[in-house]
């Protein structure tokens, strides 16, 4: 099968926004997210429990890979999830596969690694 340039490029953003949430902290970011609605990179250290640093650096790959969005409220900026680049990618990974399933759901993203204490 012969690929357009176009569609090379499309799958290489679809390839790259995937490693973006292949890592398992960033996919309990997601998680959090869509359970607790926007919220701060303080919120979201504090749940998790661990240094800011890190929090952030995550933050900022999914904020680069558009899967999570800031919101200014004041002085405080929200993270809240991209849902229309999440489907954005979900249709071009579909098109590759050209007819298998490929079901994107924040639910069947691997379970959490980090406990709370």
């Amino acid at each position: 099968m012969l690929f357009t340039n176009e569609f090379k490029l499309r799958l290489s953003k679809a390839q790259t926004k995937l490693r973006a949430i292949e890592h398992p902290f960033r996919k309990q970011i997601l998680h959090l997210l869509d359970k607790s609605g926007p919220m701060t990179v303080t919120e979201m250290f504090i749940h998790f429990r661990i240094e800011q640093a890190p929090t952030s650096l995550h933050i900022g790959i999914l904020r680069r890979a558009k899967f999570v969005v800031p919101k200014r409220r004041g002085k405080y900026v929200f993270y809240d999830i991209n849902r229309p680049e999440l489907e954005r990618v979900k249709e071009i990974v579909s098109d590759f596969c050209e007819g298998q399933s490929f079901d994107y759901s924040l639910d069947r993203l691997d379970k959490p690694i980090l406990r709370h204490r």
